[in-house]
C-alpha cells in the first residue's frame, strides 16, 4: 500500500504502476488522499486492472483474510486492529 504525495503524484501513480508492471508484483494499493480514493491494481496477464474505490470493503487476493473499510482511510481514529486482522490459529 502506498500514498501518493503531493509533490510526486506523476512518480506514484504512473512510473510506479510501469515499474510495478515489469516485475512480478500481483496487487497493490494506493491511496489518493487528494481524491479521497483507493485504486487497487491487480495483475491480469502481463497489466493491471485497477479498480477506484471511494467507499465499500476491499479485500487482498494475495493476502489471505486481509480487508479494509476505505472509509477508515479518512477517520481521525483508526479502526481496532482485530477487526482487519485475522487471528493466527496456530496460536
Amino acid at each position: 500500500m502506498e500514498v501518493i504525495s503531493k509533490e510526486g503524484r506523476g512518480r506514484d501513480t504512473l512510473d510506479n504502476r510501469e515499474k510495478y508492471e515489469r516485475s512480478d508484483v500481483r496487487e497493490y494499493w494506493l491511496v489518493d488522499p487528494e481524491r479521497r480514493e483507493l485504486n487497487v491494481f491487480r495483475r491480469k496477464g502481463w497489466r493491471f486492472a485497477e479498480e477506484r474505490l471511494s467507499r465499500g470493503r476491499v479485500e487482498s487476493v494475495i493476502l489471505p483474510g486481509f480487508w479494509l473499510e476505505v472509509e477508515w482511510l479518512w477517520r481521525r481514529r483508526p479502526p481496532r486492529t482485530e477487526r482487519t486482522v485475522p487471528r493466527s490459529s496456530k496460536g
